[in-house]
């Protein structure tokens, strides 16, 4: 399977049972009469079978929500015109209901040209009779609404429905045969199905199919039957165009599927046999003498996972035989011996009998919403033993760096993370995983690599390895997911294959993947797909056979419980905070938001997109707002990496903008006014350590003097006017440096201590008769008051990790600051005196900063982005969560009264998907 394979195969199986969704009920029913499988085309790409039409009906017209879901869904809405027919000739005649319980019908999908895919509907009436009863109900019912004319093919009347006008019912033609019913609203595919009618051999007598028929499930009211030989057929109409070649990869999983569905409230239940004939040269045939494993990987996956392929392999030396058995029936066998000859000749090693000589039972490709990208691929293999593990690769890179001079990346880079180290690999074997186990791997990095418990974990580059060990040593870990658990409770704990996906995430990897036009209908119906939360698809080895269980998860999202304001859809989703800023004509709030392309949009109060602007690099920090002219309207400042720029309220450079950067900025640019005189000052710090002063036309000014930090700067500069005097604060790691406006110092302090980039200073000017001082707090969350002598004086609250965030701010409006510590998955709050006053425990690691939103100068609220669990979190006072909330996002929110003539609040949800939602606020 080539690369790609793994989300196409996705987007088969959720195309599958959205399609299928109406044929399903979970109610036994009487034994089928005959089937109508004589009159199916044999290159019909999937196939649903029901015993009990009337029944089916019946399950199509039910109000269960995701049900209603599906319906309101256009994707699928020519699908079911057909029985929409049905139903309305049902609806009309209680004969035809009876002549339609406990009859066997059939659905089947089929390629018409490159793009189009026809349907055809066939019904068994058992005896000649009850056909004749059926044409003559539909003859004279439909006639009322449509126009009907005969025609002659084969030796079998063809009816043609010709709807009025005011009908709701489009064209259609049927014809009998015998005693079945077949009907289509393609011509052209109804007499496919007259001549297969009369033809000697049906899709029941193939071999593949047969196999697969035989194990249907005969009290299910459905059954779905997939063929890999003609899905990709279909599939290509839909995919972008470098991805064609991959979709021809699906012929060669297996031969057919069948699957029996039920459905619930919340899930749907598909499962069946799956035939993969290895004479056929199929993927799955390899692991039909496999036993089932145990899915242990998922003690360390990261919590962040949204996708992932795991292999059960009982018998690794068996699993590589059979596979290169498969690799020679699909003529691929020579790419991957030319592989292992190179570096065996080169190195003088055997590599290939090396590392399956240490590997264990499972297998992984694996996508996290990583740091640095979106998905971020791994590739996970268990070992026997790590410590014999890493001894036999030691032994396989100090050989490598002895023959190859190139190769000088043997001693490991070392990573603590929690007081443990861990040893990362320089690999010097591309694709390696990939050679071993198939294309599968393909899109697996596999430049590095460490040691996690008993599995080597590859990936692209050191900073992605980082990121792997670091969720493990939080142990924020699928296994200790809530929801993750939840699900997999529904799944067997052993498997051949296991597939695992969050299909809100896939369904937005899905617009990479598909052509533009199908890309658009995919975001156009996304907030009713992702409702359907969960797929998880195993398979198990049973006598020769492939049995295949597959669960999808259904849970209405919070946010369409709540009626939005109005939502709009960006090209990609957000990648910074939605900036609230002012419209200088009407004084009402719109917003400016980036997304992952770098694209920026100005949005207003109603949801309409003012503009939108590719851009160059992506926004650092706070959008601010000038008044450059100084004529009371608005231009737009902000900061990039390489440069400064301002645009004006028509998304417009100012002319001398943007202005280039000598030096990359490491923070967000600081705006100061001090006088309000809108002689503004723009202050950056930068990667060579210095500290930029500009004026509002991008001007470098000589007149600072400050001298620069003696390491990069961790935050962006803090200004404080503290009597008639003002304080600019820079800080780096160690040293913290007060100047004035000029950049000579101000305040020498005394103490130097460590600094992350989370912990902002504040000023404390509520201390009675005592003077002003300032406040932050070290690496470890103690907190430092300097005074504006420079000495320093500490507070120890309790100890926090590296990376914790800290606010100093009134939150309960008592005219005392209160101390916000949000550290791992922990929020607390505590009082000037050091009482705890707040303690809330999320249920996985927050990775952003905490939001604090003010509603008036004593009401406040914090808000908390879980990154992880895509969801807003609101407090309005201490542990009390505002009611709705969570609520879904897909990056850090915004709160803000967005009308002049409105005091009402609403808040603005960025979802991953690229829909932005503005939801009316209520706050008690």
């Amino acid at each position: 399977m080539n690369k790609g394979i793994t989300i196409l195969a996705v987007f088969i199986f959720i195309l599958l049972i959205i399609t299928g969704i109406y044929f399903i009920n979970d109610t036994p029913t009487h034994a089928t009469k005959d089937s109508a499988i004589g009159v199916i085309p044999l290159d019909a790409g999937m196939i649903i079978e029901t015993k009990n039409t009337a029944k089916l009906i019946e399950v199509i017209n039910k109000k269960q929500p995701m049900l209603k879901e599906i319906k309101q869904i256009g994707l699928f809405d020519g699908a079911f015109k057909i029985v929409r027919l049905l139903d309305s000739i049902s609806g009309t005649q209680k004969e035809v209901v009876q002549l339609l319980e406990n009859r066997a019908s059939m659905v089947s999908f089929h390629l018409s040209g490159k793009r189009d895919i026809e349907k055809l509907f066939a019904i068994h009436f058992s005896s000649k009779k009850n056909a004749e009863k059926a044409k003559n109900i539909i003859y004279n019912i439909a006639g009322k609404e449509v126009n009907i004319k005969e025609r002659n093919y084969s030796g079998t009347v063809i009816y043609q429905f010709r709807p009025s006008k005011n009908s709701s019912l489009g064209n259609f033609s049927f014809a009998f045969h015998e005693e079945i019913l077949m009907l289509s609203e393609s011509a052209i595919l109804l007499e496919s199905a007259v001549r297969q009618a009369d033809a000697s051999h049906s899709i029941a007598r193939q071999n593949s199919f047969a196999k697969v028929y035989k194990t249907a499930g005969k009290n299910a009211l459905a059954n779905v039957f997939l063929n890999f030989e003609m899905l990709p057929k279909a599939i290509v109409s839909i995919l972008n165009g470098k991805y064609v070649k991959s979709a021809s990869e699906i012929t060669r999983i297996a031969n057919w599927a069948e699957m029996d569905i039920s459905i619930k409230e919340s899930e749907i239940l598909l499962n069946g046999f799956v035939w993969a004939d290895v004479y056929d040269g199929k993927y799955l045939s390899i692991f039909s003498e496999q036993k089932p494993q145990e899915t242990k990987i998922i003690s360390i996956l990261p919590s962040n996972t949204f996708t992932f392929v795991q292999l059960g392999i009982e018998n690794m030396s068996n699993f590589l035989e059979e596979f290169n058995g498969y690799l020679q029936q699909n003529t691929e066998n020579k790419v991957y011996d030319r592989y292992f000859s190179r570096i065996n000749s080169k190195y003088k090693i055997s590599l290939k009998q090396s590392i399956s000589s240490i590997i264990d039972n499972e297998i992984a490709l694996v996508f996290t919403t990583g740091n640095s990208s979106y998905k971020t691929p791994y590739a996970v293999i268990e070992v026997l033993s790590k410590e014999v593990a890493r001894t036999q690769t030691n032994i396989i890179l100090q050989t490598c760096a002895k023959r190859d001079s190139t190769y000088k990346n043997h001693e490991p880079l070392l990573e603590n993370a929690n007081g443990n180290t861990y040893e990362i690999y320089k690999n010097p074997f591309k694709n390696l995983p990939q050679m071993m186990f198939g294309n599968i791997f393909a899109q697996a990095g596999s430049e590095w690599f460490t040691y996690v418990e008993n599995y080597m974990v590859f990936a692209k580059n050191v900073d992605e390895i980082k990121e792997f060990v670091h969720y493990y040593e939080a142990q924020k870990t699928l296994i200790n997911d809530k929801e993750f658990n939840s699900f997999f409770a529904k799944l067997s704990a052993s498997s051949t294959m296991f597939f695992y996906a969050d299909i809100k995430k896939m369904l937005h990897i899905l617009t990479e993947y598909t052509k533009h036009s199908v890309s658009k209908t995919i975001d156009k119906f996304n907030p009713k797909l992702r409702n359907f939360k969960t797929l998880g698809y195993q398979f198990h080895a049973e006598n020769n056979l492939i049995y295949n269980t597959m669960i999808v998860t259904y849970e209405p999202a919070t946010k369409q419980n709540t009626k939005s304001v109005w939502e709009t859809r960006l090209e990609k989703k957000a990648t910074i905070k939605p900036q609230i800023v002012i419209n200088h004509y009407t004084k009402d709030k719109e917003l400016l938001i980036q997304d992952a392309e770098n694209r920026i949009y100005l949005i207003n109060n109603a949801g309409k997109m003012l503009w939108k602007k590719e851009f160059a690099g992506k926004i650092m920090g706070k959008v601010h707002q000038i008044d450059y002219y100084k004529n009371n309207k608005l231009q737009l400042l902000f900061n990039t990496s390489e440069a400064v720029h301002l645009l004006d309220r028509n998304g417009n450079y100012v002319d001398g903008f943007p202005v280039t950067l000598q030096s990359k900025a490491t923070c967000p640019m600081s705006l100061f006014d001090y006088d309000g005189s809108r002689d503004y000052r723009i202050l950056i710090p930068c990667a060579d350590k210095s500290v930029r002063l500009f004026d509002k036309n991008g001007v470098e000014l000589k007149g600072w003097v400050f001298k620069g930090t003696v390491d990069k700067a961790v935050m962006s500069p803090k200004h404080f006017r503290v009597g008639k005097l003002d304080y600019i604060i820079i800080a780096d790691y160690l040293k913290t440096y007060i100047v004035d406006r000029k950049g000579k110092t101000r305040i020498n302090v005394k103490t130097d201590f460590p600094k992350n980039e989370n912990c902002i200073f504040a000023v404390d000017y509520s201390r009675g008769k005592e003077k002003a001082r300032f406040v932050t707090v070290n690496t470890s969350g103690k907190v430092f008051f300097i005074d504006l002598k420079g000495n320093t004086e500490t507070l120890g609250l309790r100890n926090f990790s590296h990376d914790h965030h800290f606010r100093y701010f009134d939150f309960d409006g008592d005219g005392q600051n209160e101390y916000i510590f949000l550290d791992n998955n922990e929020l607390h709050i505590f009082a000037q005196n050091a009482e705890q006053k707040m303690f809330h425990e999320f249920p996985v690691r927050i990775n952003d900063e905490p939001l604090i939103f003010s509603f008036s100068s004593e009401k406040h609220a914090i808000g908390i982005f879980s990154s992880t669990e895509q969801k807003a979190y609101l407090f309005d006072s201490y542990n009390t969560q505002v009611k709705g909330f969570p609520l879904e996002s897909g990056h850090l929110f915004s709160i803000g009264n967005l009308s002049a003539q409105s005091s009402d609040f609403s808040i603005i949800l960025p979802l991953s998907d690229g829909f932005v939602y503005c939801y009316k606020l209520t706050m008690p």
